[in-house]
């Protein structure tokens, strides 16, 4: 986002064989400080090379579910 600190900025390096895909406006979400509220709402699905899968869905109160 726009106002972010881009120091604080993390980059993580994920294993070849992990494959993630999401629904989240542009593929990012940050959450406020004090309240915890998510800039967007959606899923993040992880899937690794075995065929593993797992969906992280964020909703629009900033509750996280993982299935």
């Amino acid at each position: 986002y726009i106002s972010r600190i881009v120091a604080n900025d993390r980059t993580i390096l994920l294993d070849t064989e992990l494959d993630l895909t999401s629904t989240l406006p542009g593929n990012e979400v940050n959450f406020s400080k004090i309240f915890g509220m998510p800039s967007g709402t959606g899923q993040i699905q992880i899937r690794s090379g075995s065929g593993e899968s797992k969906i992280i869905t964020i909703n629009s109160i900033g509750t996280i579910q993982v299935e």
